[in-house]
């Protein structure tokens, strides 16, 4: 099931990027990457250069291990890096795709934003912020909150 969301996400990119005439996609970002299957599917759909955000040197574990032993998606040319989604300390413009896949739910109103603005500073010209997430909030209520 959440494959399947992946892949509907890669969908919306595409049509976005298709409209806009944008580059084929060579760098992705995955913020908040966790176990690292959004870098990973990331990394299957496009054949692009990945690199995977943590803050948890467990869930950077986890995803290294997933990634390199072949057990679940081997796939190369995906790395993983211990920094905040606020402030990685990657540079800037360099990535035609910014995820950030359940994550902005956990964060605090402040964090949200500044995620966001992170995500775009790390957006090449004519890149796109994928931001995928779900909410309790009624959407009244999410208004000035993001």
């Amino acid at each position: 099931m959440i494959q399947y969301r992946r892949n509907a996400a890669w969908d919306v990119v595409d049509a976005a990027r298709a409209i806009v005439g944008a580059p084929p996609v060579t760098n992705c970002v995955d913020l908040g990457t966790g176990t690292g299957a959004t870098a990973r599917s990331l990394r299957k759909r496009y054949q692009a250069s990945v690199v995977g955000v943590d803050t948890s040197p467990e869930m950077l574990r986890a995803a290294r291990d997933l990634t390199n032993t072949g057990s679940l998606d081997f796939c190369n040319d995906v790395t993983y890096k211990r920094h905040n989604a606020e402030a990685t300390g990657l540079a800037g413009g360099k990535a035609d795709v910014v995820s950030v896949f359940f994550l902005l739910h956990e964060a605090p109103a402040a964090a949200r934003r500044q995620i966001l603005r992170e995500g775009f500073r790390l957006l090449a010209p004519g890149g796109t912020l994928a931001p995928v997430s779900y909410t309790h909030l009624r959407a009244h209520e999410t208004r000035g909150n993001l």
